[in-house]
């Protein structure tokens, strides 16, 4: 009995349930779904528990990504809302997040290859994406606290 050799790549793909020769989807419109990933991933930092430090949240999103791509079997809601659990996110602070309401509804309307080429992105480049998500978030808190001077003035 001889023992099958796997790439990285399909060993990826075989933790994401993805197993398929038609289901092994790349996304031509990858900017999109990298812009979807910083999006969710910046809101994630934002809709996380208060029990959490601060300074090591993104570490803890960026794990999260990994783990729960492993673990979704391919579906987006339950890849997100296992990163909601993972970052202990209160239900109404979610309920009452129309940004992410709004995300969801548009994500749901996409194809199942879209929604698996999100989930592999966000495993493949975990890290980019974290550091992308937190570039965003500081222009975003920075844009609106000169709002709010600009209202004081």
């Amino acid at each position: 009995m001889s023992i099958q050799y796997i790439s990285e790549n399909e060993f990826r793909q075989k933790l994401a349930g993805i197993t398929k020769k038609s289901e092994l989807f790349e996304y031509s419109d990858k900017t999109n779904i990298e812009e979807s990933a910083i999006s969710l991933c910046k809101t994630l930092y934002i809709v996380a528990s208060d029990d959490f430090d601060r300074r090591t949240l993104w570490e803890k999103v960026g794990n999260s990504l990994i783990v729960c791509s492993a673990k979704c079997g391919g579906d987006i809601e339950m890849f997100v809302s296992q990163l909601l659990e993972s970052v202990k996110s209160d239900h109404q602070k979610v309920a009452q997040n129309k940004w992410l309401i709004e995300w969801l509804k548009d994500v749901i309307k996409k194809p199942k290859e879209w929604h698996l080429a999100m989930i592999k992105m966000c495993t493949d480049k975990s890290r980019i994406i974290i550091i992308k998500s937190q570039w965003s978030w500081k222009e975003s808190k920075s844009k609106n606290e000169d709002e709010t001077d600009d209202k004081n003035l």
